[in-house]
Order: structure tokens, then sequence, then C-alpha cells
């Protein structure tokens, strides 16, 4: 019973202490805002990359799309140039979609963690709230056990 009494008031005093802003201080001295900070500089980064070559792509996508559906091409061989110009089309599309995927995901990324950063304190002091309540419970259900009481029935 004590050992479940002192691990409760442990996380109430880390929750505390983290609610006051003590524990920001600490990971800032550790160095792990740095890293925050790296990471989002990063992303920022990468996803204007990503998008200025995947702008890069759509223009040449388009050209060659314009290109091969046109019905005006030079029949040498019975080719025509919107035959010759598919295969080259087919991997410009597939780089397209990659870089659509990846700047999607990157802004994905990027869009978690700020929501992580923005709720911490809000889910932090809901997990107080509810060691609160669930230290209340644990105490009236102890009572009544050792009062002899029944709880249901």
């Amino acid at each position: 019973m004590r050992k479940r009494i002192l691990i409760i008031l442990l996380l109430l005093l880390c929750s505390f202490a983290a609610i006051g802003g003590h524990f920001d201080r600490l990971i800032g001295k550790v160095g792990l805002d740095k890293i925050a900070n790296y990471n989002d500089q990063y992303l920022k980064e990468s996803f204007n990359n990503s998008v200025a070559v995947f702008l890069t792509l759509s223009v040449i996508k388009s050209g060659m799309a314009t290109i091969e559906g046109s019905e005006a091409g030079i029949v040498v061989f019975n080719l025509e140039v919107g035959d010759i110009v598919q295969s080259v089309y087919d991997y410009v599309d597939i780089a397209w979609k990659t870089t659509l995927a990846a700047s999607t995901i990157l802004l994905l990324t990027r869009l978690i963690l700020q929501t992580i950063y923005a709720t911490e304190l809000l889910l932090l002091t809901r997990a107080v709230r509810f060691l609160r309540y669930y230290n209340r419970v644990l105490f009236i259900t102890t009572c009544m056990i050792n009062s002899g009481m029944k709880i249901m029935g």
C-alpha cells in the first residue's frame, strides 16, 4: 500500500513540475529544445525542396502530356511523337506521384509534431485529473473494504 501511495505521489509531483514548466527548463538545459528546433527547420526545408521538385515535375508532366496526346505527330515508320514520349512520360508520372507523397508525408509529420507540442499540457492536466479521481476511488474503496461494507450486492 505504501508503495502504491509513493508511486501516486511521485506521479503527481512530476505532473505538477511539468505543469509549472520546470521540465521544460530542464529539457532546454539538456539540449532537447535545440534538437526539436533543428527537426522543425529540417522538415520546413525538406518540404520546400519537395514542393519545388513537385512543381518542376508538374510543368514537365503537363508539357509531355500535351505532346503525348497530340494528333499532329510525325509519322516515321508508323511511329508518332506521342509514342516516343510515352515511356519518358511514365517515368515522370512515377516521379511526380512519389514527390507528391513525400511532400504530403513531410507536411503531415510537421503538423502532427506541432499538434503534439500544442496539446501536451492539456493532455498532461487530463492525466493528473484522472490520477486524482483514481486515487479518490481507490481510497474510498479501500476504506469500504477495511470497514467491512459490501461494495456490490
